[in-house]
């Protein structure tokens, strides 16, 4: 996901920075400065938090089902922007390695 989409998931959602940065484990001056577009280059752990609450479910649930399965990686559609996304995963931890940009 972009700072963009994570901003409107996040009013989407009605999602504060305080409850992003509880339900994310994400300190909140950290997720403020992220998605504010005051951080331009944030940790890609910190992207990966940020993206296990702001995801929408449907893809959540994909990516689940994959890691769950023991998959090393999850090719996942999203149609709402037209394009498809490669997540890795990385021992317990769900890391969007790269986000592959190809139209639907």
């Amino acid at each position: 996901m972009t700072i963009k989409e994570m901003n409107k998931r996040r009013s989407e959602l009605g999602y504060t920075y305080e409850m992003v940065a509880q339900l994310s484990g994400v300190p909140k001056s950290t997720v403020q400065k992220v998605l504010g577009g005051i951080t331009t280059f944030p940790h890609r752990s910190t992207i990966a938090a940020l993206e296990r609450v702001l995801m929408p479910e449907s893809m959540h649930t994909i990516v689940a089902q994959h890691k769950a399965a023991g998959a090393k990686e999850c090719w996942v559609v999203d149609p709402d922007n037209k394009r498809v996304l490669l997540y890795t995963f990385d021992d317990d931890e769900m890391v969007p390695r790269v986000f592959k940009m190809l139209e639907i």
